[in-house]
């Protein structure tokens, strides 16, 4: 078995884990003590996910060449571009989308929302700058 199968497999078990884990934990919250349907809602999306990756994983250690072909894929320059082009448009779009909810929700006077929205914002803009600095850096 490869690296990249390894780390697949890897990864489908921990996301697996994580998800039954949530669930369990949703089950042990009392009755009317909090969100125990969205707590079990995300144990049994990532559960989900942990089987499907589980099931692709398994699949790429059934057929090495198709596991080569997509870990070449995957190395490839081009790819790598697109990959980061995409991540980081869609977090300007976050960024963005984050903004706009603040000026909604205080201009229909949700402070507590408005307020929310607007450290994430915050959260997310010293993580941009965290990240710049530290490839700054190293690169």
């Amino acid at each position: 078995m490869n690296r990249f199968v390894k780390r697949k497999l890897t990864f489908a078990v921990v996301i697996l884990v994580l998800g039954l884990c949530v669930l369990a934990s949703s089950w042990l919250l009392p009755q009317g003590a909090g969100p125990v349907g969205t707590v079990a809602g995300f144990g049994f999306g990532w559960t989900a996910i942990g089987v499907l990756r589980l099931l692709q994983a398994l699949g790429y250690y059934r057929d090495p060449q198709r596991a080569a072909k997509l870990e070449t894929w995957e190395k490839e320059e081009r790819t790598r571009f697109i990959r980061e082009k995409s991540y980081a448009m869609g977090f300007y779009v976050g960024i963005f989308g984050c903004g706009i909810g603040v000026l909604v929700a205080a201009y229909l006077g949700d402070e507590k929302l408005a307020d929310t929205l607007a450290m994430v914002v915050c959260g997310m803009l010293i993580a941009m700058l965290g990240a710049w600095r530290y490839f700054q850096k190293k690169y």
